[in-house]
């Protein structure tokens, strides 16, 4: 059973290394590392984004402060074209603003 983090990719030369059509000078170490390659990435995208969607301002930041670190960690995100809309709502979202009436 394949990983489900592991993307559709690897699973495409999985699968082609396991079905070869002919034989391909492709030794076991460099098909593992390029797996494992993938998974690190994964894995670090992941980690990345949980970060991106943890971040709170605390109450004695500025808003400018927390708009560049928002900014910061989303460059190591891969948002793709919504990076402006997670933007948006992490920064609604990380406000906490007690006196929002006031």
């Amino acid at each position: 059973m394949i990983p489900v983090f592991i993307f559709k990719k690897v699973y495409n030369l999985l699968k082609d290394l396991t079905y070869l059509e002919k034989p391909i000078s492709f030794s076991n170490k460099s098909s593992k590392e390029l797996i494992l390659s993938h998974v690190r990435f994964a894995s670090f995208e992941c980690r990345e984004r949980s970060k991106f969607h943890e971040m709170m301002r605390q109450n004695d930041r500025n808003i400018k402060d927390f708009t560049l670190e928002l900014q910061k960690q989303a460059a190591t995100c891969n948002s793709g074209g919504l990076l402006d809309t997670q933007l948006v709502g992490r920064l609604t979202a990380g406000m906490n603003i007690l006196n929002l009436g006031n």
